[in-house]
């Protein structure tokens, strides 16, 4: 008896082990694409830098929550971009670094192109 309950929690315990490598396994991220384009997610973030600096540089009273709302959610209707969407491409690139920085390194020379121009 007790010689069968041993071979049981070999069993069970290897059983573990493979199901837990399995879903480690699993538990990679799939980089597939990203819900919003490299170039397009540089056009949106910048204009989401410029519409922070805006609402933090306004000289009167800082702006309330609905304000920055607005702000924002005027951002992404310009880029036919729904808030799921755009939360969904921040976390896309939040998993692969590279292409964020990518991302970010255009959106940076967008940003002093457009400074340059003013």
């Amino acid at each position: 008896m007790k010689k069968m309950m041993r071979m049981l929690n070999n069993k069970i315990l290897v059983l573990a082990a493979f199901v837990g490598a399995i879903s480690l396994a699993s538990c990679k991220p799939n980089k597939g694409e990203p819900p919003i384009g490299k170039h397009e997610m540089a056009m949106l973030l910048a204009d989401v830098h410029v519409a922070q600096s805006l609402l933090n540089n306004q000289t009167t009273i800082p702006a309330d929550k609905l304000e920055r709302n607005r702000y924002y959610k005027s951002v992404l209707d310009k880029h036919n971009v729904s808030e799921a969407v755009f939360d969904s491409a921040i976390t896309w690139y939040s998993r692969n670094l590279t292409e964020y920085k990518q991302v970010y390194v255009e959106l940076i020379d967008t940003l002093n192109h457009r400074r340059v121009r003013m």
